[in-house]
Parts: structure tokens; C-alpha cells; sequence
């Protein structure tokens, strides 16, 4: 293993000016050859639909349907939209949209402290190449930065040369929800997971875990982890 440490005051101009991939607007008529979820908790379901079908997804977890209710479900041969129509219908107070191909799943009611989070504008993000946990670190300092600007922040990782590593990524002018997106929607894809949060915005950004990243390319085991006793599950730091 590797230990990445990083003091960081910015981005050095060293990163590419690389534009962000995003899936196409052709993922939205992709065809699902077959789902079936049986008796699964509505979370893992969801989770377990986006890494088999490589659909990039987002999910706000301040509502307790997710964990609270089981899904008995079958398709075959259905377009995406209608599938997700049909899955989402089952999970009660929860709505969707595909935002630039990331399935997008939210409570009927967010809450305020997630929609000021999700609605916060980066003017500018830049990540080096590495794996996609330490990509999302430098989302989570430019967010510290403006809810604690009296604090510096350390950038503190393990990877191994086995992670998969993403391209540099420099974006300019968008939310932290349309920086999340844009992270999980670069092949192999990925989902991310924003957790509860404890009507403390500011605190809540202390530590990087409000928001878990779940790449596809490491296999099945990190979302079959998810807890929904907790809501978050421990990445490596």
C-alpha cells in the first residue's frame, strides 16, 4: 500500500485541462435485459441495479425508506426509464431523474442542509489522476474550504497499485451535485451515497464521510457492505 498525504492550499497548475466524461444521452433508452430483486432492502437493490447495468447512480440517504423497505421485483427486456419507473414505484417517498446520464435518487422531501450541500457551487474543481477515493477528497476540501475557511485541510489516503486510477478531472463553475455526477459517470461508472445529516451542515464536513463513493471496477463487495443499521459504510482513509 501506498500512503498519499497531501497539504493542501490548491491545485497545482500541473493538471491537465481535461473535460469531464459523462455517459451519453443514449444510456437514458439503454435496454435491461434482466433485473430480479427478492426480498433484497430497497438500498442494496438499487445499489446492486446500477453496478450490474454499469448506470452511474446518486443517492440521498435522509430518509429511512431506503433501508426500511424490501423489494420482490422482475424485468426483462425493458428500456431504463421504464425499469427505474417501475423499481423506484416500490420504494415509498423516493423520486428519481437521470441528470446527464446519473440516475439521481432523492427524497420527496430533502432536507435543507442536503439541497444547500448539493446546491453549493465549486467555481472551480481540479483532481489529479488516482483512484476515485481520492479524487472525491479534493471535492470534500474545496466544500470545507468555504464552510470552514478559518481551517486548513490535510488530504489523507490509502490506495494500492491495484486501484483503479480515473484521469485528472478540471471543472469549472458547477454544483457539488453536478461534480459527484460527473465523477461516477467515467467508465468502469460508479455510484455515490450522501449520508444523513445531523442539522449541522458545518460539522457535518469536518471529516470526508458524509459522502461514500462506490466504484463499480472494485466489484460488488463495498455495496454489499452498506450498512443500513448506520447508513455509511468505512473506506479506507
Amino acid at each position: 500500500m501506498k500512503r498519499f498525504l497531501i497539504a493542501v492550499v490548491a491545485v497545482g497548475a500541473y493538471l491537465a485541462n481535461t473535460s469531464a466524461q459523462s455517459v451519453t444521452s443514449t444510456q437514458d433508452d439503454k435496454v435491461i435485459e434482466r433485473f430480479d430483486a427478492n426480498n433484497q432492502v430497497a438500498l442494496q437493490a438499487l445499489l446492486r441495479f446500477g453496478f450490474e447495468n454499469r448506470i452511474p447512480m446518486g443517492i440521498v440517504l435522509n430518509d429511512r425508506s431506503l433501508c426500511e423497505t424490501t423489494i420482490d421485483f422482475k424485468s426483462k427486456n425493458t428500456r431504463l426509464r421504464a425499469t427505474l419507473a417501475a423499481l423506484i414505484s416500490k420504494v415509498p417517498n423516493y423520486n428519481w431523474t437521470i441528470e446527464n446520464g446519473t440516475v439521481v435518487l432523492r427524497p420527496t422531501a430533502v432536507m435543507q442542509d442536503d439541497l444547500t450541500l448539493l446546491d453549493m457551487m465549486i467555481p472551480r474543481f481540479a483532481a489529479p489522476a488516482g483512484p476515485l477515493k481520492e479524487q472525491r477528497l479534493y471535492l470534500w476540501m474545496d466544500v470545507r474550504a468555504i464552510l470552514r475557511p478559518d481551517e486548513g485541510t490535510i488530504l489523507n489516503s490509502l490506495s494500492s497499485e491495484a486501484d483503479i486510477k480515473y484521469p485528472p478531472l478540471r471543472l469549472t463553475n458547477m454544483t457539488v451535485e453536478q461534480i459527484l455526477n460527473t465523477l461516477v459517470s467515467r467508465p468502469p461508472y460508479g455510484a455515490w451515497i450522501l449520508h444523513p445529516i445531523a442539522n449541522d451542515l458545518r460539522q457535518a464536513v469536518a471529516d470526508s464521510e458524509y459522502v461514500t463513493f462506490l466504484p463499480y471496477g472494485e466489484g460488488p463487495s463495498k455495496m454489499e457492505a452498506v450498512s443500513c443499521s448506520s447508513a455509511v459504510i468505512k473506506e479506507d482513509q
